[in-house]
């Protein structure tokens, strides 16, 4: 089987590895161009795939960084990206490397690694995401579960497309989304200290203390609310990307006693 383009599909295909190709050209036309890729900018990818949606990155970047774990795709990506000189390809997981250097990722990623991709994106400050995930995914970041609570608090997420899954090969459990994310500029100050709360090494209670003693709360105020409302210690003790979904509600919360 091949897509319009000739890239061969059938013969390279290992199920065991999640490889399932978006084989609509217009919807992968579609993802670049919202994603809104300027001449002049580097763009990350995360599943070369066949490189069917590297290519078309590539036509619009400065530079693409693309990463694929499956290095029995290694000959066939070479030769369907043979012709451009500003695409480089690391067989490997995209997750121990830096992106600090990258305007923003467009990517068919891995529906398994969806929310540990989002993750790392929030804390390398990457200001815009396009995706297609899995449509469980999609219902997590309208949930009030930590998956959604954090995406919204750092990103504006647009909801473009649902995609069926026979648009893919070899057709995969779930329907698919195209989704763009746009990291939020504007917040206000109780978003500001959640996100501070997130950017920080430091452990929840620590951060509280750090960034509520700048507004001019003593550390006696701060810990005196802490107990008052009740919020759990071992929490606390912990980086508040690791913490459920109802505690960061409640972290929320707390922090709204601090407004004047």
């Amino acid at each position: 089987m091949k897509n319009k383009k000739g890239f061969k599909i059938k013969d390279i295909i290992k199920k065991e590895k999640e490889q399932h190709f978006l084989i609509n050209q217009d919807i992968l036309k579609k993802e670049v161009l919202v994603s809104n890729i300027k001449d002049n900018e580097k763009i990350l990818e995360i599943g070369t795939g066949d490189g069917r949606l590297t290519k078309l990155i590539a036509e619009k970047a400065s530079y693409v960084l693309t990463f694929e774990k499956d290095i029995s795709l290694k000959k066939e990506i070479e030769k369907n990206l043979s012709n451009f000189n500003n695409i480089k390809i690391i067989y490997d997981d995209a997750l121990k490397y830096s992106w600090n250097n990258l305007d923003k990722i467009t990517s068919n990623i891995p529906y398994s690694l969806s929310w540990d991709i989002l993750e790392k994106a929030i804390k390398e400050d990457i200001k815009e995401i396009t995706l297609i995930v899995g449509e469980k995914f999609k219902k997590k970041l309208e949930s009030e579960e930590k998956v959604g609570i954090i995406s919204n608090l750092f990103f504006d997420i647009n909801f473009l497309d649902k995609i069926n899954k026979k648009e893919f090969y070899p057709i995969p459990r779930t329907d698919s989304w195209l989704i763009h994310f746009k990291r939020k500029e504007n917040n206000n100050e109780t978003e500001k200290i959640l996100k501070e709360l997130f950017m920080s090494k430091k452990k929840i209670k620590n951060g509280l203390i750090s960034s509520l003693s700048k507004k001019g709360f003593t550390k006696k105020e701060i810990k005196e609310k802490i107990q008052k409302f009740n919020l759990n210690e071992h929490s606390l003790n912990k980086n508040a990307f690791d913490v459920s979904g109802k505690f960061l509600i409640k972290i929320k919360e707390y922090l709204e006693l601090f407004k004047k």
